[in-house]
């Protein structure tokens, strides 16, 4: 069922999170127009493509989108935007704050001739920030957020990850549930609206299980030493005897105890909470 079927979305983002946040749109009926720039475009399109013309990842972020390449610093391509604007329902852009503004396409100049329009912005740090002109990419967001702190084992340092943890929890997915609950919010009362989205600030709220410890035990937990991080037995990657892995998620008492059984190790049941974790053998 497509139940976003009506609704048009023009896209001026790039790379991931905001491209990300659109597709889901895509999927579920949305007309997505991608807006791009007529020089470089979408950075996703040539600087990841290896081997191909066009890369895989950006067929990934933009299938079923339709597109267009305007130059918005003429007047031209101004015109040609905000004639879009007046039959769209929706704005996504990820430039720095300010960017479309200075353009004079921003949502100030937008709303004017389409008063419902809701206008989504993503940036690293939010309009309102003191590093508001700053750039960041994924792991530098990850990085001041306090995500990267609980990344990794306790033996290293913060771990890399091939999941965009900060594009995606702090960027896209935060798009989406601003977006959707300021359509409702124009469906009861006709309003548009601006969204402000602080991949920084959306990643930190998000960032609940360590506060939760900080809170429990007046200190921040260590890296791999929270319960959901190494500090249990019962949950963790095991490295088994053939060079793979087995991912243990037990919590529970009966589950452990099964398990326990299942690879005739039971001694290792009252195991299950240490919190000095289990010989991996």
């Amino acid at each position: 069922m497509k139940m976003l079927e009506g609704l048009t979305v023009l896209d001026l983002t790039r790379l991931l999170p905001g491209p990300l946040a659109t597709q889901h749109f895509a999927d579920h009926g949305a007309r997505v127009i991608k807006i791009e720039d007529v020089n470089r475009g979408d950075y996703a399109r040539q600087d990841m493509a290896i081997g191909v013309s066009m890369s895989h990842l950006f067929h990934i972020l933009n299938r079923g989108k339709e597109s267009l390449a305007l130059d918005l610093s003429r007047d031209e391509g101004k015109n040609i935007f905000l004639t879009l604007c007046k039959s769209a329902d929706i704005v996504v852009e990820n430039f720095r704050p300010g960017a479309m503004d200075r353009l004079k396409l921003g949502y100030e100049d937008v709303r004017k001739i389409k008063p419902d329009i809701i206008f989504c912005a993503i940036s690293a740090f939010g309009a309102n920030s003191d590093n508001r002109e700053k750039a960041a990419h994924d792991i530098n967001i990850c990085a001041l957020s306090g995500v990267s702190d609980q990344m990794g084992s306790g033996e290293c340092g913060p771990a890399l990850s091939n999941f965009q943890v900060a594009d995606i929890a702090g960027g896209a997915l935060p798009a989406i549930n601003a977006i959707l609950t300021a359509l409702f919010h124009r469906e009861r009362t006709g309003k548009g609206t601006f969204l402000d989205i602080s991949m920084a600030g959306s990643l930190f709220a998000s960032n609940v299980l360590p506060y939760a410890t900080r809170e429990t035990f007046k200190k921040s937990p260590e890296r791999g030493g929270d319960i959901l991080t190494g500090a249990l037995a019962c949950y963790g990657y095991y490295e088994t005897s053939d060079g793979g892995w087995i991912a243990v998620g037990a919590l529970e008492p009966q589950f452990w105890e099964r398990f326990c059984n299942l690879i005739d190790r039971p001694d290792l049941i009252p195991a299950r909470l240490s919190l000095d974790g289990a010989t991996k053998e």
